[in-house]
């Protein structure tokens, strides 16, 4: 079932909140094969409504379910803009409108970007580069409204680690989520930042943060120049007495406390494994 027009006009909410879909029609195709030159195009235009239509339809190709879900893509972004996705409405500018349209947060900053990126993908140029089903777009909605609500849960845990570290730290995030603990990882956390909001977005977390955990397999990834700022930061912050959480560093491999930083060794050192882990949660 294809719809070929959908648009913020064809979404009706009743009293009670149940949402229906109006406006369908025959099938472009099936109409134009038995008009030619400006009769034919003129219809092509009528079924479809410019500034919703998949590159595809303007062009008067064979559309399939990636049209209805370019043009759904379309009603989101007015919704979430207060904008049309493309002003262009003559049959030249169609090829163009791709290169020019920005995406909903280049308007409303405050747009989260895990909704964004089902948008952007949605309405790519290419129909081969969007959801190919409409359940895909229902589990990546879900997938995004479920971030969304994550990003809004406050930061219990900061993670501390340098990229030879990651893969270990990624290991502790996950456990703490799997335990409802919200952690912040620069590495899973901010993506797509540049340089200035990388390091604002830091300081923010590490504010925000009641503990911090330190995951490192030897002492010179624990004093790279990123990770001995958060960790000394933090630290700093407690000793003022501004923080009253608790430092943790989680030992990869053979790293002992011994060889830790030695403003460290007085803290709890856990071990990267179901035990140390299962620790870890205590603190």
């Amino acid at each position: 079932l294809i719809h070929h027009r959908l648009k913020c006009g064809s979404i009706l909410v009743s009293k009670r909140n149940a949402v229906k879909v109006a406006g369908f029609s025959p099938s472009p195709r099936s109409l134009e094969a038995a008009l030619e030159g400006t009769a034919r195009r003129l219809v092509g235009r009528a079924l479809g409504t410019t500034h919703y239509e998949s590159l595809e339809q303007g062009f008067k190709e064979e559309l399939d379910e990636r049209a209805d879900i370019y043009s759904l893509g379309g009603v989101f972004y007015r919704a979430l803009t207060g904008q049309l996705a493309d002003q262009q409405t003559t049959e030249h500018a169609i090829g163009q409108r791709w290169r020019r349209l920005p995406w909903p947060g280049d308007i409303v900053s405050e747009i989260p970007r895990a909704i964004q990126r089902v948008v952007e993908k949605m309405m790519q140029d290419r129909r081969e580069d969007r959801f190919q089903r409409m359940q895909e777009v229902v589990g990546a909605i879900d997938g995004a409204l479920a971030a969304v609500e994550e990003d809004q849960r406050p930061i219990r845990v900061f993670i501390s680690a340098k990229s030879a570290d990651y893969e270990p730290a990624r290991q502790v995030r996950e456990f703490l989520a799997s335990h409802g603990v919200r952690a912040f990882f620069s590495e899973w956390s901010l993506p797509e930042l540049g340089t200035s909001g990388y390091h604002a977005a830091i300081e923010s977390a590490l504010e925000g943060a009641l503990h911090i955990v330190i995951v490192a397999s030897s002492r010179e990834n624990m004093e790279g120049r990123w990770v001995r700022h958060e960790w000394e930061t933090f630290l700093n912050e407690r000793l003022a007495g501004r923080k009253s959480g608790n430092i943790v560093t989680v030992a990869v491999g053979g790293l002992g406390v011994g060889d830790m930083p030695l403003s460290l060794r007085r803290f709890e050192t856990v071990p990267l494994s179901a035990d140390g882990l299962d620790r870890l949660l205590q603190y």
